[in-house]
Order: structure tokens, then C-alpha cells, then sequence
């Protein structure tokens, strides 16, 4: 049920007044009313009883309609103001009308009044609801108006021909152009000239097929901007179809940073995929590393056995000989796969990379050969690292190579060391690198260089573009995996035609530099003469070293396990110089070994040996106290020889460093 309708009577007679009133309730009108006869009691009741219409008499003693009105429309243009009175000439009714009454009706006609004051009260609703719709309108106008300025992508109006009818201010951020200048121009002229065939086509396509329902289509293009740069962009139309007239509307997007963050993903994936692939490799390298390790050490142990009984002159050496380099060479292609997975032990000293080049250089020139000029360039100041010396010489002895191969016609090989300070966001291979003071290894060739698709797979283990036969593709790999083992990082700058520089960088230590790293070759050994514990669980390996270890003057006494090595230094009433233990036994560690073995005999030194590779050998700290330690497979020469060293250091003495946290995979 609606409320009464609000009423303001004008009138200074009470019965003209209630008269009117009277005529109505006649007409069936549910209202309250007030009436006033002053001008001050008007503005008053325009106030306080907010009325819905107002009747106004023509003349009152001191004020009048036409006063009535003025003031009513002061407030409330909108509100029906009816004139009725006894009589009104034809003049002042043109008057009153024009200054803004709704209708006048005369007293002796006030049949008229509730109908007229019923239609009124309608026109006033209904214009009531045009100006809140036009104002909700114009509201809604005016938001739209703002998202479609203060919106992050551009938004045009386009006809059915891609000519711009309509853009915002973002489409003349994205692009550089004034509005006025994008008003009229077509929507391919914002693209590069190769592209503006094929959309011109798709414009057509559009209008034929896209305008004709409500479907929307995405896009990705290139922008071109007013000052010739091109940018990666998203549109998406969307038909809007009045009055037979089909125009689209066109979001355009500017997806550089999208494009820049799905290539650091695509980045990323790769990354994580070839350390997932490296890692696979590398627990299988590791995995058959411990087993065929003991299998090529016996066959290494027995060649040399073969060859001290055959001597130099016999027919039977050069067989010998090759059987041995086989098996070398085996065992350096396990080395390897250990190494470029990071799985290899290491033993870090602190160095000099020119001492290392320096003893190199010599075989360096021999293997790169005469129609390669090879040049060198040692920082004299240059700062010390903490790194496996024989790995580093193998990391660049595989360089050399790589360029060597490179540069089939001849050419130019460059090594450079020197001092750097990276800088924060510095980038190498697979990720930046922690800034700060490093030691960088430069190797530059001018060979053929390579281009982006063969740099993105040169570190993958068996990669490799050289023919059958002349690599394992291992070599880069193994690289590799040495620098991020020893804690470094590594960039390669190549161009097809004009070379490439391999650049590895190595944290620099504050250390005093050990003597310099030297080269494996032949070393003259005197016989020993002391007493050595072998304790070892596989039969064959353990008889190999026995042999070689007696031939080298020893006394061994040997013991398949932890009960054998306890019962023995129990019985034995002599000295025992040295335990040379496998690490991994199936009843205990070598370390553990050696731990219960101290006790009884203080004295006696410790050399670890095993197959196995990272993962054991730090589980049982061996890297971690720095106790001599022999990688199998070994010759005769590497076992007499780390026997002596360990024989000659003083008990406890610990090499300079802890390798574990570089014995840790880093790839990023």
C-alpha cells in the first residue's frame, strides 16, 4: 500500500482550502495536506513536510502564485505546481504556465482538479524515473569512460575494414602516437610490415564469419611502435553488432614481461632437465663405478705383475702394454662420467692456476700441434684457489682439445689467468654466479665457433659434433662438472666463424699457495721395507695389491674383514706401519676401522682405498679429515707411490681444506 500523497495548499481562505480537499477525496486521491499563507510558512513547509504537489490560490494578501512559484522553483524544479482560482484572465494563466506551473484549474470547475493533480503527479514520477535512469546512465558512463582510460591494456574500436574508430590513452602509450593521429589509421598499420598481409586476411575473415555471432578470437602479433621498435603483443576481438553496423572491439596487450617470464621458465625447465638427466647418469656411473673399478684394478694389477716378470725385451710387453693402456683408458672414461656428474672424489690443495699452465704448456704445444700458435698469458699477481690440481689440468687439457679440434686448418690458442671481481646479477652457465673476487681461467681458440643451438647443448654428456670416432663427447661434459665440483662457474662466448672463449671462474682463497701442482709421469721409488695391514673384502683385489704391494718390498699381512683386521693386531707382536682399508666392507666402514684399530696401535698410519665415488666416500668423512686416499682402479705405480706418501706424513696430519661442501651439486 503506497503513503498518502503530500499536499501544499497556498491559499489564505480556510474553506477554498478544505473545498479543494473535499474535491479530492471525490476524485478517490489518499493524501495529507498543509496549508500556508505566507511566504515564510511556504519555504518553511517546502522544508519541513517535503510535499509531492502544491496548489497555489491566484491572489493572497500579500503574496501571490506567480511569488509561490518562484520560490517552489528555486528548490524543486520538478515538483507539480497547479494554479487554481476563482477567476484568471487568459494572459497571466500564458504568464504562469511559462514560468514553470503545470496546470491551472478554475474554482468552479474543481471537478477538474483531481484528474489534473492525478496526471501531474504521474508526469512528475515518470520524469522522476527518466532523470535517475539518465543520471544512473550517465554515471555508468562516466565509470566505463574511466576503466577504459585507467585500463592497464589497450582497448580500440574498430570498423569492419580494422580502420580505428575509438582508442584509449594506453593504445597511445603502447604504440607512441598521439590519439588524434590513431583516430582513422587501420589496426595493421601498427604491425610490422611482414605481418600486415596475413592480418589484413584475418580482418576479412572477421567480418564475414566473427561479427556474425558472439564468439571472440586471441591473437598474438608483434606491435611495431612510431619509433621502429617491435614488441611482443596479445589482441583479443570481440564483435559488437548495432544497427547492421559491425565494429570489434580490440584489446591489446603488451605480453613482454609474459614472453620474458615464459622464457625464464622454459630456462628453468631446461636447467632442472639436464641436472635430472645428469644426475641419472651420474647414479649410474656411481652405481657400477664401485664393482667395475675392482674389476679393472685386478686386470691393471695383473698387467703390471705380467710386465716385471716379461722385462722390456720381451715380444710379450708390447701386448702387455696394450692390454694396460686399454684398461686406462676404461678407467678414465668411468673418471668421466663421474666427473661430469660431480660424483668423482677430489683432493683440493691450494694452488696457483700458473703453476698448473706453466707445467702444462710444454705437453700443451705437442698435442695442439705445429699449425696452432699457442700463447700465454699469466697474471703475475694472480690470486690462489682451492681446487683438485690433476682436475684442473684436466679441465684445461680438454679444452685444448676442443679448440685444437675446432681449428682443423690452424689457427690461434690463447690461455689467460687473471684476478676478477663479479658484480651482482653476473650470468654464466645455468645461472648467476655469487658476486665477488674470483680467479678466471680464460681459453680462446679462433675456430669456427658455434652458433645458439649447438651452444645450448655443448655441456650435455654425449653430446658432440665431431665424426665417429674422434670423441666420446664427454670432454665439455667433464668440464663441466669439475669447475661446478670445485665450487666455480663457467661462460662460453662463441660466433660461427670467429671463435670461441671458454671463461671458467674459481673463488680465490686468502692462503699461502703449496708447492705446485705436478704432472703424473715415472717416479723412482725406493723399495719399502715396513708392514702393511690390507684390509679389503674382495679376494681378487686384495690378492692383486698383496703382490704388487710385496714386489714393492713390503711385509703385508692381509685380512678379509673388520674380525680378521681386529685378531691380527691383537696377535701381531711386531710393528704395523700402515692400514691400507677398503672404505666400504659389508661388516664396516674403513673409517670405523680405523677408529677401533687406534686404540691398540696409536702409531699406525692410514691409507683409504675404494671404488666407490662421492657419495660413500663423504658419508664416511674420508675427503673431510684429508687422510691419503687411492681411487681404484690403480697401477703399481699409484699404489706404491701413495703408500710412500703416506708412510712419510706425520700421524694425524690432515691435507690443507674441506671438500665436502664442494663435493655438493650446485646447478642452478
Amino acid at each position: 500500500m503506497s503513503d498518502p500523497v503530500r499536499i501544499l495548499i497556498v491559499e489564505d481562505s480556510p474553506a477554498d482550502a478544505e473545498l479543494a480537499e473535499h474535491e479530492l477525496r471525490k476524485s478517490g486521491m489518499d493524501f495529507v495536506s498543509r496549508r500556508v499563507e505566507t511566504r515564510e510558512q511556504c519555504e518553511r513547509a517546502l522544508s519541513e513536510f517535503d510535499p509531492q504537489a502544491v496548489l497555489s490560490d491566484f491572489t493572497l494578501p500579500a503574496f501571490d502564485a506567480l511569488a509561490a512559484l518562484k520560490i517552489v522553483r528555486a528548490t524543486r524544479p520538478s515538483l507539480p505546481f497547479i494554479l487554481f482560482s476563482g477567476s484568471i484572465g487568459e494572459e497571466f494563466a500564458i504568464e504562469i504556465m511559462r514560468a514553470g506551473a503545470t496546470d491551472y484549474v478554475l474554482k468552479h470547475r474543481l471537478s477538474r482538479l483531481g484528474p489534473t493533480l492525478e496526471r501531474a503527479l504521474q508526469e512528475a514520477n515518470e520524469h522522476a524515473r527518466r532523470c535517475s535512469a539518465e543520471k544512473a546512465l550517465q554515471e555508468s558512463a562516466r565509470k566505463f569512460e574511466a576503466l577504459f582510460e585507467s585500463s592497464p591494456d589497450g582497448i580500440v574500436l574498430v570498423d569492419a575494414s580494422g580502420e580505428i574508430r575509438l582508442s584509449n590513452f594506453r593504445v597511445s602509450e603502447l604504440f607512441g602516437y598521439d590519439r588524434a593521429d590513431l583516430i582513422g589509421t587501420h589496426l595493421e598499420d601498427l604491425m610490422p610490415d611482414r605481418l600486415r598481409k596475413a592480418l589484413l586476411g584475418h580482418w576479412e575473415h572477421h567480418a564475414s564469419q566473427l561479427t556474425r555471432s558472439s564468439m571472440s578470437d586471441n591473437r598474438d602479433l608483434i606491435g611495431l611502435r612510431n619509433n621502429g621498435t617491435e614488441f611482443p603483443l596479445e589482441i583479443n576481438l570481440s564483435p559488437l553488432i548495432e544497427d547492421d553496423t559491425h565494429l570489434t572491439i580490440v584489446v591489446i596487450r603488451d605480453v613482454t614481461e609474459k614472453r620474458r617470464a615464459e622464457e625464464e621458465l622454459r630456462v628453468s625447465t631446461d636447467q632442472l632437465r639436464q641436472a635430472q638427466k645428469m644426475e641419472a647418469i651420474g647414479r649410474l656411473a656411481g652405481g657400477v663405478a664401485h664393482d667395475f673399478n675392482n674389476i679393472l684394478m685386478v686386470i691393471m694389477g695383473h698387467i703390471d705383475l705380467i710386465a716385471m716378470q716379461l722385462g722390456a725385451d720381451s715380444p710379450l710387453s708390447e701386448d702387455a702394454e696394450g692390454i694396460k693402456d686399454a684398461a686406462k683408458r676404461a678407467a678414465a672414461l668411468t673418471r668421466q662420467l663421474l666427473a661430469f656428474s660431480r660424483k668423482q672424489v677430489l683432493q683440493p690443495m691450494v694452488l696457483n692456476l700458473n703453476d698448473i699452465v706453466t707445467n702444462l704448456e710444454k705437453m700443451l704445444r705437442r698435442l695442439i700441434g705445429e699449425d696452432i700458435h699457442l700463447e700465454t698469458h699469466r697474471d703475475p699477481q694472480l690470486d690462489y684457489i682451492r681446487a683438485d690440481a690433476g682436475q684442473m689440468e684436466q679441465v684445461i687439457m680438454n679444452l685444448a682439445v676442443n679448440a685444437r679440434d675446432a681449428m682443423p686448418g690452424g689457427g690461434s690458442l690463447t690461455i689467460r689467468t687473471e684476478n676478477i671481481d663479479l658484480p651482482e646479477g653476473f650470468t654464466c652457465v645455468y645461472g648467476d654466479t655469487e658476486p665477488g673476487s674470483y680467479v678466471r681461467l680464460a681459453v680462446s681458440d679462433t675456430g669456427c665457433g658455434m652458433d645458439p643451438e649447438i651452444m645450448a647443448h655443448i655441456f650435455e654428456p654425449f653430446f658432440t659434433t665431431k665424426g665417429l670416432e674422434k670423441g666420446t663427447g664427454l670432454g665439455l661434459s667433464t668440464v663441466f662438472g669439475i669447475v661446478n665440483q670445485s665450487g666455480g662457474h663457467i661462460q662460453v662466448r662463441s660466433t660461427p666463424e670467429q671463435g670461441t672463449t671458454f671463461e671458467i671462474y674459481l673463488p680465490k682463497i686468502g692462503e699461502t699457495a703449496s708447492a705446485p701442482a705436478k704432472l703424473a709421469g715415472s717416479k723412482s721409488l725406493s723399495p719399502g721395507s715396513e708392514t702393511i695391514l690390507l684390509v679389503e673384502d674382495d679376494p681378487l683385489v686384495r690378492r692383486i695389491a698383496k703382490v704388487l704391494l710385496q714386489r714393492g718390498g713390503y711385509d703385508v699381512i692381509e685380512a678379509a674383514d673388520e674380525a680378521d683386521a681386529v685378531r691380527i693386531c691383537q696377535e701381531h707382536t711386531g710393528s704395523i706401519h700402515l692400514l691400507l682399508t677398503d672404505i666400504c666392507m659389508p661388516s664396516c666402514s674403513g673409517w670405523e676401522l680405523a677408529d677401533h684399530l687406534a686404540a691398540n696401535r696409536p702409531g699406525m698410519k692410514t691409507l683409504y682405498m675404494s671404488g666407490y665415488t662421492d657419495d660413500s666416500v663423504v658419508r664416511h668423512r674420508v675427503t673431510d679429515t684429508g687422510a691419503p686416499f687411492l681411487q681404484k682402479p690403480f697401477t703399481a705405480e699409484d699404489l706404491l707411490d701413495k703408500v710412500k706418501e703416506a708412510l712419510e706424513c706425520s700421524p694425524g696430519m690432515k691435507q690443507a681444506g674441506r671438500v665436502s661442501d664442494a663435493l655438493t651439486p650446485h646447478l642452478r
